[in-house]
């Protein structure tokens, strides 16, 4: 598990696996999932310092998202659907090529985009907001603010 900055490209934290391995911080209670240990672990120095947090889809879950947003640090990346936790609406809902569906919970939007395929984000970062963007033959396609700048710039991942 590593995080990269994405500015300057240097490693921050590193953690091996080594097996059973029981992670302890002041921001994990006995609740805390083993995905969230981790990730609560590698950022512990950078927690409450208003950072912003782009994360992979095998660590990422709304329970997550809504406790980093407590601790003052936002939160953006791809989500499994089967996740604990994922809405209903957003889960189940069938989309057609350029559809969106978005659910809010408090600070925590989850959206689904389809356009060659389903995508969904969860971020505590962003709202539903779109942006036009070109494609290679020169179309113009509204795409969710999310998806634009997680496709289009490269970003530090855990």
């Amino acid at each position: 598990m590593i995080y990269v900055s994405p500015v300057r490209g240097y490693l921050w934290s590193l953690i091996i696996y080594t097996g059973k391995t029981v992670f302890q911080t002041a921001f994990i209670s006995g609740d805390t999932n083993k995905t969230a240990a981790i990730v609560l672990s590698l950022l512990e120095p950078l927690l409450e310092k208003g950072r912003t947090l782009w994360m992979d889809n095998f660590y990422n879950s709304p329970a997550l998202s809504q406790r980093l947003k407590t601790l003052k640090t936002d939160c953006v990346g791809t989500l499994i659907l089967s996740r604990k936790d994922v809405p209903q609406r957003v889960k189940g809902k069938k989309l057609q090529k350029g559809e969106l569906v978005a659910q809010h919970s408090g600070t925590v939007s989850v959206l689904k985009w389809k356009d060659k395929k389903e995508v969904t984000i969860i971020s505590s970062y962003h709202g539903e907001e779109r942006r036009m963007n070109r494609t290679k033959c020169r179309q113009e396609k509204h795409k969710p603010y999310q998806f634009y700048i997680t496709t289009n710039t490269w970003v530090g991942l855990i």
